[in-house]
């Protein structure tokens, strides 16, 4: 069985291909070919979000994460994911501008039904193309389960072309527990189904933390006496399987 969205390109390799860590927004080569309007998400920045003042007490305010979490659907799971995991702020469906507040990573977040499995698929190759707020980097893709049901053949297949275009795909297995408690923090953090994700991000925010502390510029009256630079190393690609 064919996975829809072959016939528009979505599935073409992106820039940054698996094992480079992140996908920026910046990369010096980008693919040609074109987003579609109704595909696109929309991007906001040099203002507040408009969400913003609206956030339940116990978000995480965006100077204050580590990481954008961006749903590329609705329904997709962002917010069991930031009330569950913390670190990470609710983009609310908009690319975030890093440049006015906030980090620049962003964690995609589908369902892992195909429909959901493309539009990610769509994201990435806009970022890809630069079509977002400068600075914007793609951390990766995490694939929320749709079914308490193992995958079926066009969602295995779109999950293994996912894996060509992101750096990162973390799978998040369908939790009968969540269903039962009033918050996901009463399951306990982390859970065991999201130790790995939870390692993964924290360790990519150190790693963005530590580059861009890196790259600012110094003071030239302590450019005699500074300490040498610690070395740097990207973090271990990983990607879940099936």
């Amino acid at each position: 069985m064919q996975v829809p969205g072959n016939d528009v390109g979505v599935w073409a390799r992106s820039a940054s291909p698996r094992g480079s860590g992140r996908l920026s927004a910046d990369a010096s080569t980008r693919p040609t070919r074109h987003v579609p309007a109704e595909q696109r998400l929309r991007s906001w920045s040099a203002r507040p979000h408009p969400w913003w003042g609206y956030e339940p007490e116990w978000a995480t305010r965006p100077e204050e994460a580590g990481w954008w979490w961006l749903g590329v659907h609705g329904g997709a799971g962002v917010t069991t994911l930031e009330t569950w995991l913390p670190g990470g702020v609710d983009a609310h469906r908009a690319w975030p501008d890093p440049r006015y507040v906030g980090p620049p990573l962003v964690v995609l977040v589908a369902r892992t039904h195909v429909a959901g499995l493309i539009r990610a698929a769509w994201a990435l190759r806009q970022a890809a193309t630069g079509d977002v707020p400068s600075g914007v980097q793609v951390a990766g893709v995490v694939g929320v389960a749709d079914s308490p049901a193992g995958f079926v053949r066009p969602q295995v297949e779109a999950l293994r072309r996912l894996r060509g275009l992101t750096p990162h795909l973390w799978l998040v297995p369908w939790i009968d527990e969540l269903r039962l408690v009033a918050h996901p923090g009463d399951l306990g953090v982390p859970h065991p189904a999201v130790v790995r994700l939870c390692r993964d991000l924290a360790d990519l925010a150190q790693a963005t933390s530590a580059r861009a502390l890196s790259a600012a510029p110094t003071s030239s009256t302590s450019s005699t006496s500074s300490t040498p630079r610690r070395a740097e190393t990207d973090p271990v690609v990983r990607n879940e399987g099936t």
